[in-house]
């Protein structure tokens, strides 16, 4: 098993999209961790353009960003692995790529609620 993951991220369409996923989760994490000031007010975790903010919560909560990231990211690693195992290598490339798209989309989600809370 661990030959397989080796392997599979010896190839580079495979590797770079899980950098730049992990980066993207990191900066996310630091980035929150380093602009809200761990008061005990509520802040704005949702807005849309017709209803404006429109779900306010705990500061806690907006680290349910990351954490969904990162479970994407492991989540389609797992199975790029198994689509890899199976000789599927474009699925494998798609879901490395798409982790590392929803990662770059969360980053920004992350940036725009710290801009409307700060």
């Amino acid at each position: 098993m661990m030959r397989n993951i080796r392997f599979f991220y010896k190839e580079d369409l495979i590797r770079y999209p899980a950098i730049v996923s992990g980066f993207c989760i990191i900066f996310q994490i630091v980035l929150i961790a380093l602009t809200l000031s761990p008061k005990g007010e509520s802040i704005s975790l949702h807005y849309t353009t017709y209803f404006g903010v429109d779900f306010i919560g705990a500061r806690y909560l907006i680290y349910g960003i990351p954490a969904i990231a990162f479970f994407i990211s492991v989540g389609n690693a797992a199975l790029g692995l198994v689509m890899s195992t199976r000789n599927e290598k474009l699925f494998a490339y798609m879901l490395s790529v798409g982790a590392a798209v929803i990662s770059l989309l969360l980053t920004l989600a992350v940036l725009l609620l710290l801009r409307l809370n700060v």
